[in-house]
């Protein structure tokens, strides 16, 4: 992956509590949207916004490993605008969905 998507990842893990638009994405990158977007899909695969559920996800699995949070607060600190939208995100396969329902915290 070439340094400007790596830099919208790394700005996307770091700003996951904020909402975040393409646009932002494609500033951190360093290139318009159109062409970050084209670019982005071509070399990672999902698009820009994918990406981003993607990366909240991971955290959201790491926050509740840790056992600490409530699932509205980890909602919060990953992004997501609440727990049935980690839900929803985290559910695709089902396997995965049955391994993050035994997994969330109330």
């Amino acid at each position: 992956m070439s340094g400007p998507r790596l830099r919208a990842l790394d700005f996307a893990k770091h700003n996951l509590r904020n909402p975040l638009a393409v646009e932002q994405l494609a500033e951190a990158a360093s290139l318009s949207v159109r062409r970050f977007s084209r670019e982005f899909r071509r070399e990672t695969g999902p698009s820009p916004a994918k990406a981003v559920e993607n990366l909240r996800v991971e955290a959201a699995r790491l926050l509740i490993e840790q056992g600490r949070l409530s699932m509205d607060t980890l909602a919060d600190e990953t992004g997501f605008a609440d727990r049935e939208r980690i839900r929803r995100a985290s559910c695709a396969p089902s396997a995965s969905c049955r391994r993050w329902s035994g997994a969330m915290p109330g």
